[in-house]
Formats: C-alpha cells, structure tokens, sequence
C-alpha cells in the first residue's frame, strides 16, 4: 500500500514539474546582494538553489548576523511575479508573525528600562484588565501565550480595530479560554492589539507600540521597518502568492508530515481553538487572498513590514549589540512553557516572549519567531548568529517544515560549526 501511494506521489510530481515547466512563462532568474562573506558562499549558492529547483516561486531575501559582523545580506526573485517585478534592494514584505518578536522586544526594552517587570500582574498597570477571571494573569504569560486570550469571542470590523479605545473595552471583557500557567496557546490576530494595549498602559509617554517601535527602535537605529505602514511606501511592498494546489503537493512530496499541518490549520474542527483563532476574525486571516494583497489593510499594527535585512538589524542590535542587558536577556532566554500548544496542537518550547528553535548540534535556545508562509527570524547567543528570511510566496510549511528556509539554516551551521573549530 505504502508502495502506491509514493509511486501516486511522484507520478504527480512528475506531472506538475511538466506542467511547470511547459505552461507557465518562466521568468529570468534574479539575484542580488550587498554582502556574501566568502566563508559563507556557500549558503548563496543553496539560497539561488531555491530558485532553481522551483522551491522558491515568487522572491526573497536573506541576512545573517555572525559575531557583530554581517556575512550575507542576499535576495532574489520577483517582488511581483505577475508584473515581473524584481525583488530590489528598498523592497519590503509583510513578516507576518514575526512581528510578534519584534512586539515583545519592545516590550523587552520597557523591562530594560525599569519600567516594568516580566513577574509583574497586568493590572498593576492596566487595571480594567483584571475582569472576568483575569487578574492573575502577568506580562509573562500575556507574552508567552499562556494567558488563554487565543482568540476574540466578540466580532470585529474595521472601524474597531483602528480605535485603541474601543479595542481596550474589549479586551477588558473578554474572559481566558484556560487558567492554568501549564497550558498555552499560540494567540492569533488579537495578539497584536494586546500587546499595543500592554505598551500603552506601561509607557509613561502612553505610545502605542506602532510610535513606540519608530521613536525607540526604527529611526533611533535606523532601521527599514515599521508597524503599519504609510500610503507613500506602498510601492516598495512585494505582492504575495498563495500556493497552488500543485506547489503544496510539492511541499508534502518533500515533507510528508505537512498533510497533518494542512488537514489540522485548514480543516479544524469547527469546536477547536484553532478554528476560532482562523475564523472567528475571518478578514484578518491572511489566508485569505482577497486581504492579503489589499492597501486598506496595511496600516494596522498587525502588518510589520520590512525585509530580511532590517528583521535581522532589530534582533542583532537590540540583542548582540546588548541594547537589552545580557541581564535581560536572560530574563528572555528562560523556557517559561513547554507543553503542547493548544491551538496548533505542536509540542512547543516558549520564552517569556519568543519560540525556541533547537534541531542542531550548535543550536543551543536559540529563540525568535516564525511567520506565516515560511517568514523566520531566530538570534543564538551562543554562536552570536543572527538570521532573518522572507519571501513572498507562501509556504504550507514555517520553520524546519518550510524546505526552503531550514537548508539554508542547516547549512549556515554547518559553517559556523566549522569555524568554531578552527
């Protein structure tokens, strides 16, 4: 049995490599940088292989931070395939939840600050927070998704969710799916919001994390990132792609294990966190093609729009560069939950603000986050490597599911273990 289905498997593989090849109008490939360190070559060469072997359908860019030194800042492919629009230097792309990172660095720097404290309840700052059952829950279990808040039980348009007012009301109201600190789940769209409100409430000037992240980060550092964005910058954003039924059979081809990811994020039970956290703010789902692609939606704060090369700049300046305290640091480093998330249903290690990545010999809690489509951003203090991947053609799988980013990380240890040695 186990026979046909792989020889089913590469017939059709076969078959969309045809059709690929022989139906579509292939653009020239594109390639372009600012840095390739030679010691890193070879990580260029798999970064154009993406292309090359049809892994990589629209365009991306990588950077990699290696001891205070940038050692590749590459990208490549088409910002918009069907204008044959090239990927350039100034393009930008949603990072999907990678912002999420970058959120909670901002947070991270209040902490720095002395303005608050990760052990700290809520509503020592934010009072109203403390209805319906959560006045127990800390800025630690808000960050690391423990607080029970996946998902919003109230409907939300547009109007509400660009009104800091209205959305603080609601989050007051709601009442967590869970209260228990050993349970956690990865929070959808309200993440963002509550994060905004969070940074609201602490910061004494009473920014949102949209100003805050500008006055404090992007133009203190000057960085090409920003949360939301400004009509005038609209022309440098990439058009995303969604996959096509056949580019996902080519994914699960490669790693099989993807069908449970498709089956499970796409066809959840309709009584499921996970159906909730998809469905229940419907027109935030960037699943949706019709939203992900449209203007109207690009300057709410949960669009973080930059590249490889400014996510990579954030985490190397705020972290290696030691902006945030290696006091601090530790505070972020600390696996606060390690449980299955009850949303993606994934044995998940979390810090008080990020994921923790380990599937390498030399990968010792590195920690970061992942984005929809196979967007990645990870900092490892123990090799002080930094390294940030977009692309803007949609990925099934995120992380060490997404082929195309995991060989390339896979490679960048392989040489960074190498020159450890030396």
């Amino acid at each position: 049995m186990k026979f046909h289905i792989i020889t089913i498997a590469l017939v059709i593989y076969v078959i969309y490599f045809d059709i690929k090849e022989n139906f579509y109008t292939n653009l020239p490939l594109h390639f372009d940088s600012t840095t390739i360190d030679s010691r890193f070559q070879l990580v260029s060469e798999i970064f154009r292989k993406n292309f090359v072997d049809g892994w990589e359908r629209g365009g991306a860019a990588l950077t990699v931070y290696f001891k205070d030194q940038k050692v590749v800042d590459i990208w490549g492919g088409y910002a918009d395939v069907q204008a044959a629009r090239k990927w350039q230097l100034n393009t930008i792309t949603s990072t999907f939840s990678c912002l999420k990172g970058v959120m909670t660095l901002c947070v991270a720097l209040l902490v720095e600050q002395k303005l608050a404290n990760y052990n700290d309840l809520v509503i020592k700052y934010w009072p109203n927070f403390g209805k319906n059952g959560k006045n127990n829950i800390t800025i630690q279990m808000l960050l690391s998704y423990t607080a029970g808040l996946t998902y919003l039980n109230k409907s939300l348009n547009l109007e509400t969710a660009i009104n800091h007012q209205a959305m603080r009301k609601i989050f007051e109201n709601e009442k967590p799916e869970w209260s228990s600190v050993q349970q956690s789940g990865c929070y959808g769209s309200p993440y963002y919001w509550l994060i905004d409100q969070l940074i609201r409430h602490i910061d004494k000037r009473k920014r949102g994390v949209q100003q805050f992240f500008h006055d404090e980060i992007a133009s203190k550092f000057e960085i090409d990132y920003s949360i939301g964005l400004p009509l005038a910058e609209e022309y440098r954003v990439t058009r995303m792609i969604m996959p096509s039924w056949l580019d996902i059979i080519s994914e699960i081809y490669h790693t099989p294990h993807l069908i449970r990811t498709l089956l499970f994020q796409f066809s959840p039970l309709k009584d499921s966190i996970m159906y909730k956290v998809m469905y229940n703010l419907k027109w935030l789902n960037p699943a949706v093609p019709l939203q992900i692609n449209n203007p109207d939606f690009y300057h709410l704060l949960y669009h973080g729009f930059g590249n490889a090369r400014s996510l990579a700049k954030i985490f190397h300046v705020l972290l290696a560069e030691k902006v945030i305290s290696p006091a601090t640091q530790l505070l972020l480093k600390e696996v606060y939950n390690n449980s299955t998330d009850l949303c993606t249903i994934k044995h998940l290690a979390k810090t008080s603000i990020f994921l923790v990545f380990i599937n390498h010999t030399q990968m010792t809690n590195a920690y970061g986050h992942s984005g929809f489509g196979c967007q990645q951003v990870i900092h490892d203090n123990r090799n002080d490597l930094t390294i940030a991947y977009v692309t803007n053609a949609i990925k099934i799988g995120i992380y060490e599911q997404c082929r195309n980013y995991i060989r390339l990380q896979n490679a960048i240890y392989d040489i960074v273990e190498k020159i450890n040695k030396i």
